[in-house]
């Protein structure tokens, strides 16, 4: 390569490394921005304890809330790592019933089907029903605590 062409290419190496790091400045400033509250804080919503509402909260973030809400709405599929399907541990594993034996899970173990059904799924376990759980012998059973979700 002769100088002037050396040269050319210099010149153009440091313009595009001039640019890169103008480039670089420009997207830190607008992430640090974000990071104190100068883009956001527009349209922010102050969250409280007090309301603790989707459609508040999602103000704040509608993609996780559309993308939350749209699971209500899709269908049961059963996948290699359990899906929102739901169904019964017990019947698709028998030998569970001896594994817990002694424990509410022996009586009522289902598949947990994801943080939208958390909920449900947990007022629906039957190993929340005292009377349920004292007529298969669990004798003066006050019920399990709502942290023994399995």
């Amino acid at each position: 390569m002769n100088k002037k062409g050396f040269i050319y290419f210099a010149i153009i190496v440091v313009i595009i490394a001039i640019v890169a790091v103008f480039m670089l400045n420009k997207d830190i400033s607008k992430k640090q921005n974000e990071g104190t509250g100068g883009i956001i804080s527009k349209e922010f919503v102050e969250l409280s304890d007090d309301n603790p509402t989707f459609d508040h909260w999602g103000k704040n973030f509608p993609d996780y809330l559309d993308m939350y809400l749209t699971v209500e709405t899709q269908k049961p599929v059963s996948t290699e790592f359990g899906g929102n399907l739901a169904y019964s541990k017990l019947i698709r594993y028998p030998q569970l019933t001896m594994l817990w034996a002694g424990y509410p899970f022996s009586i009522d173990a289902n598949e947990e089907r994801g943080h939208f059904w958390v909920q449900v799924d947990q007022m629906d376990t039957a190993r929340n029903n005292k009377d349920f759980l004292n007529a298969h012998g669990f004798a003066a059973f006050g019920g399990q605590p709502a942290a023994c979700m399995n």
